[in-house]
């Protein structure tokens, strides 16, 4: 593989969800502007991430990282 093809990361965005609907909220604000959005967390965490992205007019590539509440 070329090196003009090859793939880095610039920057990434580590959110913490505390309360029912942060994950939707902060996919709906940062969604446009991410690349990629990995989500660690259960399928309550990954519903509200797919309604956060569903409705935009760019959506990044979704990645799911099965997992549990970490409180």
């Amino acid at each position: 593989m070329s090196s003009s093809n090859s793939s880095h990361i610039d920057e990434f965005l580590i959110l913490q969800t505390k309360e029912k609907g942060d994950a939707c909220r902060f996919c709906s604000k940062y969604g446009e502007d991410m690349d990629v959005v990995f989500v660690l967390g259960g399928d309550g965490t990954v519903h509200e991430c797919v309604n956060g992205l569903s409705p935009l007019r760019r959506r990044p590539l979704f990645g799911i990282l099965p997992g549990r509440d970490l409180q």
